[in-house]
């Protein structure tokens, strides 16, 4: 499997040229954008080059000084993927900002239930790559996007080390994505 990250990959003015050569040796291809850039005409290009997942990453509700990568700004963008994306689509949410943000977390996740697309949840780290245990508030809105989803699916396949990693008692990164 091939993940097409950046930077930003959408900037790539050959970007489905490139995912169509990798799809044809039999690789898996992934992209993981900011979002700011799909279209209608970009989503048709990713299904016929033959994209088979996508994940943005969403902060907030509303953008801020923090990050501008929220839900109000990036809405438009999942509708047309609702629409017209035939791979799969992961919203990823982020918790351990702070005891307000958990709250957004919890309404990107709903976003991304509604739109039928699968959700994970981001634990922040700090500058240093050490992430701190989670607020009770952070750990019930982690709790709750668990919940949202019909099944839950991690990358991690210890749950000891997720539920240690959560309480802060690891300085490991963990993504958990939760599908319907």
């Amino acid at each position: 499997m091939i993940t097409c990250t950046g930077g930003e990959p959408l900037l790539h003015p050959d970007l489905a040229e490139i995912i169509s050569e990798i799809r044809h040796h039999g690789i898996l291809v992934t992209l993981i954008t900011n979002g700011y850039l799909l279209t209608e005409e970009r989503i048709k290009k990713l299904n016929e080059a033959g994209l088979q997942s996508l994940q943005i990453s969403i902060d907030n509700i509303k953008p801020d000084e923090v990050s501008y990568k929220s839900l109000k700004v990036l809405d438009r963008k999942l509708k047309l993927l609702a629409d017209y994306a035939e791979f799969r689509v992961n919203i990823n949410s982020v918790l351990g900002i702070s005891d307000e943000r958990a709250l957004d977390a919890i309404t990107v996740s709903e976003r991304a239930i509604h739109y039928g697309f699968s959700n994970s949840v981001g634990l922040l780290h700090d500058g240093n790559g050490i992430l701190t245990p989670l607020s009770e508030k952070q750990l019930a809105a982690y709790n709750k996007i668990g919940k949202l989803s019909k099944s839950l699916i991690h990358y991690w396949n210890h749950a000891l080390f997720q539920k240690n990693l959560i309480k802060g008692q690891s300085n490991k990164v963990l993504s958990v994505v939760f599908t319907k």
